[in-house]
């Protein structure tokens, strides 16, 4: 019978123990909800940002998970400047319709849906077109502390150049939302030519 009631007595201590280790491993692991409009949104910064552009921070994970993103909206020719990321960036476009590039490629346009990756080091610029704005979700992991590498900003001459080249061939055409503009950037030298790239009918 001592043993028995000895028995019977500490069952409840390990019971007891083994919810407070329950407890404490719960708030560890507890879900994070970041509700909208709890974060301030900001206005990209002049030095790296051309026109009018809102930040919109959506998360920041914490170690040992390095990714942040954010939801940027860039208003009609408003763009990035160049840059590259440490550990890549990808980016999900959710309105709008925007122009990307990177160093030595085309300038692509891209529209709600668009998922576009940049690899680690890859020198590249991003934002609107010159008549509509977009929005669009980044994600990217940080290296020691930092996301991002800024260099030049891609100029209102060249931003032109391939505004007019771009109006150029929409307007040749009878359904332009099945055409994009392509234009090949090497310094200050511009190639352009047009690409029929169709792209679904719920592009229509």
């Amino acid at each position: 019978m001592g043993a028995v009631a000895a028995t019977v007595f500490t069952f409840p201590a390990i019971l007891r123990g083994q919810t407070t280790t329950s407890a404490i491993q719960r708030k560890e692991l507890d879900m994070e909800i970041k509700r909208v409009g709890m974060q301030a949104s900001t206005k990209g910064p002049a030095d790296w940002f051309t026109g009018t552009v809102r930040i919109d921070p959506l998360f920041q994970a914490n170690a040992p998970a390095r990714a942040a993103g954010a939801s940027v909206t860039f208003e009609p020719a408003a763009r990035t400047a160049w840059h590259t990321h440490p550990l890549g960036q990808t980016l999900i476009v959710t309105s709008g319709m925007g122009w990307v590039q990177r160093e030595g490629g085309l300038v692509e346009e891209i529209r709600p849906g668009d998922v576009v990756w940049f690899p680690p080091g890859l020198k590249h610029w991003h934002g609107a077109s010159p008549t509509k704005a977009m929005t669009r979700t980044a994600i990217q992991d940080a290296l020691d502390g930092y996301v991002v590498d800024w260099i030049e900003k891609v100029s209102d001459q060249r931003y032109r150049k391939r505004r007019i080249q771009y109006e150029l061939i929409f307007s040749k055409q009878s359904r332009p939302h099945h055409w994009r503009g392509l234009w090949h950037g090497a310094g200050d030298r511009q190639s352009f030519r047009g690409s029929r790239s169709r792209r679904g009918s719920f592009r229509c």
